[in-house]
């Protein structure tokens, strides 16, 4: 990357050695390094080279830069932004590296977004009318950088995309066209070119997951039922608002299943250098492969082909696409559905898709809540949690069905199953990856087990 690179808004990029040579600072490339590869953000190879460059600062009078935008591109054209703050003294935030200076203190290099001053930089002018408000320890999970700033919630997305930013777009519409189902959205922007902000109203609430986890672990089915009922309704509208903003595609359902089937396929040749670095019985990984694999070349199509199914067609539309009970807020008397990001793993420009994409997404999400609240466990667990589900699916369905009357836009059963599946693998590669513990939950529903742990 050349020194003097023109990004898309007409600003320079600048060498991070440069910047920090006017603050007498050595570049610490190998902590910086470091912190981006192991951020749970970064999902690329770990062995990628990472190429540094300064788009965009603060405060810099040629000598003390505070805040930097540091654009970390590796050698795939993969672009990130991470944003950080240089201190002379020792701050309560997330530190990247001390750097010593000859005769000098060392500098502090932390993560802008941890740091008040950081914080209030990235928001700029919509934080003016803010003095010196009391900053929340309270985060929303996800593969960006966020963080929440008095009523402000502030999400930059570090990868650079060939388009407007997903949720952004996706966002930007359905606020004009719903009131209270998804945050408010109060700014977007780019920076440098290199990636997006987006600023929304930072939502006081409980995730879905934890309150239903909580009340299965109290045997309070009936609560959890309406919650689901209320999330169905939710849904059918959102779907309904997302089909009028971005239309429609319509195939054949054979072409559904072939794509579910190819990633699958895909995913399951990914499972075998992933389990080597963790500790689970690799034995579980090999017959959920093996079962998976057969019942593949048993679908391919032949046996259902038959039935018909081929000259079926059905609609595919912009979806939320890593729907599950922890992207729903419960404020007050209403859910609000959040992080219309896609999944952490998915395919970048995979937009459009089967509505029963999200619905097997709640499904799969109520089998995680059920199974660590050991609800699964209980006598008859295993036949309620299949209640909470119909309760979740009884109502999306019967909210759709006073708005859509088209043949191709009905439910397709079977289809569902399989997508439930096709979430199940790609939930069994994301716990592989992310050694939360959690593995069991998706081997136990592979390998056809209520809420046993197996063997581990």
């Amino acid at each position: 990357m050349p020194k003097d690179t023109e990004t898309e808004s007409g600003k320079k990029l600048i060498s991070l050695d440069e910047i920090l040579a006017l603050a007498q600072i050595k570049v610490p490339l190998t902590e910086i390094t470091q912190f981006v590869r192991r951020s749970r953000w970064y999902l690329g190879r770990q062995s990628a080279t990472l190429e540094f460059m300064v788009c965009g600062y603060t405060d810099v009078d040629g000598v003390d830069p505070s805040v930097l935008h540091v654009i970390a591109k590796d050698d795939d054209g993969g672009v990130w932004n991470l944003p950080l703050i240089i201190a002379y003294e020792s701050l309560d935030g997330t530190l990247i590296a001390e750097v010593p200076r000859p005769g000098s203190s060392s500098c502090f290099i932390y993560d802008a977004t941890s740091l008040r001053v950081g914080q209030k930089a990235l928001i700029g002018d919509v934080g003016k009318s803010k003095v010196e408000p009391k900053v929340s320890s309270k985060s929303f999970e996800q593969s960006n950088t966020s963080f929440i700033y008095d009523d402000l919630y502030f999400k930059l997305y570090r990868r650079l995309v060939p388009h407007k930013n997903r949720e952004v777009k996706i966002l930007e519409g359905l606020s004009r066209v719903t009131e209270g189902e998804v945050p408010q959205v109060i700014k977007v922007g780019e920076r440098c070119g290199y990636s997006t902000h987006l600023i929304l109203e930072s939502l006081d609430g409980q995730d879905l997951y934890g309150v239903i986890k909580a009340l299965l672990m109290h045997g309070d089915v009936e609560r959890v039922k309406k919650h689901l009922s209320n999330l169905g309704v939710l849904l059918a509208s959102i779907h309904r608002s997302l089909r009028g903003l971005f239309g429609y595609e319509s195939i054949t359902t054979d072409q559904l299943y072939l794509r579910a089937y190819k990633r699958v396929s895909e995913r399951i040749a990914t499972l075998e250098p992933s389990y080597s670095s963790t500790d689970y019985n690799s034995s579980q990984i090999d017959a959920i492969a093996a079962s998976l694999s057969a019942y593949i070349e048993r679908s391919q199509r032949g046996e259902d082909s038959k039935r018909g199914r081929t000259s079926a067609s059905t609609q595919i539309q912009v979806i939320h696409g890593d729907l599950h009970l922890g992207q729903i807020l419960i404020c007050g008397d209403r859910q609000t559905l959040i992080d219309f990001e896609g999944e952490v793993l998915g395919e970048k420009d995979d937009w459009f898709k089967a509505k029963e994409y999200d619905l097997a997404g709640v499904a799969r999400s109520i089998h995680y809540a059920s199974f660590e609240s050991r609800y699964l466990l209980t006598e008859a667990g295993e036949m309620v949690v299949s209640e909470l589900e119909d309760a979740f699916l009884g109502a999306y369905l019967s909210d759709q069905s006073t708005y859509l009357d088209s043949s191709v836009t009905a439910f397709d059963r079977d289809l569902y199953e399989v997508l439930k599946l096709e979430k199940a693998v790609y939930e069994l590669e994301y716990e592989l990856r992310a050694q939360r513990g959690l593995l069991a939950i998706p081997a136990s529903f592979l390998l056809g087990r209520r809420g046993e742990q197996g063997d581990e």
